[in-house]
């Protein structure tokens, strides 16, 4: 994705951006569902960081994890609490707000529910519980510090509480059979939505 030159090393910095236009991703692997707590597939992955949002991701070279939905944070002296602030005035592409409520509510879920949930359960690992004191902050409070918990929470798939509420019955179990893919356009909060899928075909 960088410019024209044989100097050019990758930066990028060599042409204006476009607006619009399709961006197309080929792939051999598949999506075999959208449901974050039921996939197998590394091409449901991609989909999941490109239709939800994190508290954080890794920036360029993968070398240090930088903001993403979290404008910033801050750790506590122990390394036992980690408190995020996050962007004001955000809305899941039904309008619905975006807020720290649906940060704590999907991290409390995985908490609550560990066998349903377990695909994910490393993206919380030694969490007891999460707090929204308001909607731009989210506190995460852990039973130990936790050396790479900026790490794990690259995999917490932000979700829409309002969608995703009703499916915690049988013990959290319904969790595992809500199929996005039904239910078109998928609510996101990332810088795509899902308006087709295709279980090995073209997934839009």
């Amino acid at each position: 994705c960088g410019g024209g030159g044989s100097s050019d090393n990758g930066g990028g910095s060599g042409g204006a951006v476009k607006e619009g236009g399709i961006f197309t991703l080929g792939s051999t692997n598949y999506i075999d569902t959208l449901n974050v707590f039921n996939y197998i597939e590394a091409g449901a992955t991609v989909s999941f960081l490109e239709i939800y949002p994190e508290l954080v991701q890794y920036g360029p070279g993968l070398k240090q994890i930088v903001p993403s939905f979290a404008e910033s944070w801050t750790v506590s002296p122990d390394g036992k609490t980690y408190t995020f602030k996050l962007h004001s005035g955000a809305k899941w592409s039904d309008g619905q707000p975006l807020t720290s409520e649906d940060v704590a509510w999907t991290a409390n879920t995985i908490i609550k529910y560990p066998g349903p949930t377990a695909v994910l359960a490393a993206s919380v690992a030694h969490v007891t519980k999460v707090d929204a004191p308001d909607p731009t902050t989210a506190v995460f409070h852990y039973d130990k510090p936790v050396g790479n918990a900026l790490a794990q929470l690259t995999f917490l798939y932000v979700l829409p509480k309002h969608v995703w509420e009703k499916y915690t019955g049988n013990n959290g179990k319904d969790l595992k059979t809500f199929l996005p893919e039904d239910h078109l356009p998928v609510v996101s909060g990332g810088p795509f939505e899902v308006t087709k899928y295709d279980k090995k075909g073209q997934t839009v």
